[in-house]
């Protein structure tokens, strides 16, 4: 009765952990530029509808600048956005053409009326500037307020244009994350996959793993088909190496969180938990056995 209960005890750890791979980071809002314009909340721009520019089935903000003088628009202002960790950013899509000199998009975080800014200056990846011009690629402006979590009292988000050019912004999301975590783990090229995709791999392959547990537990604790309770807890033991040594290749290149991250904590837990079920799964069947030549025996 104890190896059951300690078979079933550790089921629902298993899945829990495993399914939680996929939310690595926390959505909190949606800034449409529809709802916006609709609501009267639209600061500057021109709201572009879907399927009205090239290659663009969402909708988007339009910021021109038709002159030679340098122009600094506000389009967003969040007043409270109830962010409670220590970092968040804000993500979406930009394009841009005809931009003169070197633009760029800046987020300011307000805290005690005191402006901190985030500026996408980069010459490559999500925090690229805008010059010249641009198909639509993703943008992240992150920010982090240290070791203690913060909450900004307002975010605004500029965009900024010494000269000539257009830039169109696809509706943007704020999400956040905890200190270990990096907004701009899943936006690099050169990733084996993107945050988007470990959400996926991990929620898929946490639940797969997690029902192989449960079918171990079920066989287990009715004594059931041994051979398939441990080939199950076989294969949970090599599919948990398998990820420990890519995780570990994929920490020595250098690649994102959203890529090593999910591979170790799943090979990890696959590692862990076929090596503390494997003797209380085997004691589980001797007892069963055990008790079924005595039964014979009366």
């Amino acid at each position: 009765m104890r190896e059951r209960i300690t078979i079933f005890l550790l089921i629902p750890v298993f899945i829990g952990l495993t399914v939680s791979l996929g939310f690595a980071e926390e959505f909190l809002q949606a800034f449409s530029w529809k709802v916006l314009k609709d609501t009267g909340g639209l600061y500057a721009g021109t709201y572009i509808p879907p399927d009205a520019l090239p290659e663009t089935p969402f909708g988007c903000l339009k910021v021109s600048n038709p002159s030679n003088a340098s122009m600094r628009t506000t389009v967003l202002a969040v007043n409270d956005p109830q962010v409670s960790k220590n970092r968040y950013a804000l993500k979406g899509r930009v394009r841009h053409q005809g931009v003169a000199g070197k633009g760029y998009l800046e987020m300011l975080s307000y805290f005690s009326g005191s402006p901190y800014f985030t500026k996408t200056l980069g010459s490559r990846g999500p925090m690229k500037c805008l010059t010249g011009d641009s198909d639509w690629r993703d943008v992240v402006l992150p920010f982090s307020t240290g070791e203690k979590p913060r909450s900004p009292d307002k975010i605004v988000l500029n965009v900024i244009l010494p000269g000539n050019g257009t830039v169109y912004l696809s509706d943007l999301k704020l999400f956040q994350y905890a200190p270990e975590e990096n907004p701009l783990a899943g936006s690099f090229t050169g990733g084996w996959w993107s945050d988007r995709v470990a959400g996926y791999v991990g929620g898929v392959s946490g639940s797969l793993i997690g029902l192989m547990g449960a079918a171990v537990g079920f066989l287990v604790g009715f004594g059931r088909c041994q051979r398939i309770a441990k080939a199950l807890i076989n294969i949970i033991l090599v599919i948990g190496i398998f990820c420990v040594i890519l995780g570990l290749v994929a920490v020595i290149q250098s690649q994102p969180y959203a890529v090593y991250y999910p591979l170790l904590l799943v090979g990890g837990i696959c590692v862990v938990i076929p090596l503390v079920i494997k003797k209380p799964v085997q004691q589980a069947y001797q007892r069963k056995e055990m008790r079924k030549m005595a039964s014979m025996d009366t």
